[in-house]
């Protein structure tokens, strides 16, 4: 709802008058809560999916956008039809004469802009797992269409045609550009229509299939014995025992630090997935849990060098890994540590 050129205000005052420009302004009050869900989702979409594509965790990618495009989707849909709903009174909020031409024009902006409301979430959720995949050309294409070229030139052609409907539809025809766009970016990749979840994601046939190990840790007993099980996995599939056992010594001593401070800050269950990714060259280390959050590079920036007991375990970590990455996604600890296989090397 915010244009980039100031001609389209000028056409819809020119021809819709200031009624048009004022309901304009009271939708602009609510169209940034309205969209809110559909933009927190797109923001969900791309964290999760930039951590399950780095997996190559396919079902987890698969039941996210199952799960946007199901539930998330049926809470849209009820937003949809709340809008449509109450739309005399959220025009009335601003215009309390419920027989003035800018009552009515507010009530048609919130209609029309209501039903396309599911066609949004669909649209962002889709460009924003396109960025989390690197298709870089439909997310490039879907920003330079974004905006100009499908709200401001629908816009300048249909207001002088229909007045303030003009307008509102140049809106609901920006909420659609983008889903119309994913679907032909997908039908030309694919060659065909999709005929599976995996095709509509665009994912490889080679995508999830890595010989990968993941483990569940729910108590401080198991610690050991997984270190032990990822130091044969990675010898198992030809890495070098020093890289074997760099990752072993780097999952004790973190899932140690979890299970000791994370598990028993409250009284809830908790539990640590570890997945062990093995790529070209490296051993990679995903370790997820819904404890507290805890940043072990704060702790190891705030580690006195002067002391060399001080965090000496994060220390170590740090000292054998080549990177080590930590994000804090939707209320999980998400850490990330990176060891290239000295075998290689």
């Amino acid at each position: 709802s915010d244009f980039p050129n100031d001609s389209v205000v000028q056409n819809l005052l020119a021809y819709a008058g200031e009624d048009g420009l004022s309901a304009l302004a009271a939708f602009n009050m609510f169209s940034g809560l309205i969209l809110s869900t559909a933009i927190g989702t797109g923001g969900t979409v791309r964290m999760l999916s930039s951590v399950f594509i780095g997996e190559e965790n396919r079902e987890a990618l698969l039941t996210l956008m199952k799960l946007i495009f199901t539930r998330v989707m049926a809470i849209v849909a009820v937003i949809s039809l709340a809008v449509i709903v109450l739309s005399g009174v959220l025009a009335g909020i601003f215009f309390p004469d419920r027989s003035s031409n800018v009552f009515h024009l507010t009530k048609q902006l919130y209609i029309i802009y209501g039903i396309f409301i599911p066609v949004a979430l669909g649209g962002i959720a889709c460009t924003n797992y396109g960025q989390a995949a690197g298709h870089r050309f439909y997310t490039n294409l879907v920003s330079v269409m974004d905006g100009f070229f499908s709200v401001v030139i629908p816009a300048l052609i249909l207001t002088p045609l229909l007045g303030a409907l003009g307008m509102w539809i140049s809106l609901a025809i920006g909420l659609c550009m983008t889903a119309v766009i994913t679907l032909g970016y997908i039908r030309i990749r694919c060659g065909h229509w999709p005929r599976s979840a995996e095709e509509w994601l665009l994912l490889p046939e080679s995508f999830g299939s890595r010989d990968d190990l993941v483990l569940i840790i729910r108590e401080m007993a198991e610690v050991p014995q997984t270190s032990d099980t990822i130091q044969s996995f990675c010898e198992a599939h030809g890495v070098a025992h020093r890289t074997a056992l760099h990752a072993g010594l780097c999952l004790e001593e973190m899932a140690g630090n979890i299970v000791t401070h994370g598990f028993t800050a409250d009284r809830a269950d908790h539990s640590i997935e570890l997945r062990v990714l093995l790529r070209d060259d490296d051993v990679m280390l995903r370790i997820k849990d819904d404890c507290i959050p805890f940043n072990p590079k704060e702790w190891y920036e705030m580690t006195s060098q002067d002391d060399p007991f001080s965090n000496i375990g994060i220390r170590m970590v740090y000292k054998l890994s080549d990177d080590l990455n930590y994000q804090n996604l939707l209320g999980l600890n998400v850490l990330t540590i990176l060891l290239k296989d000295t075998q290689a090397a």
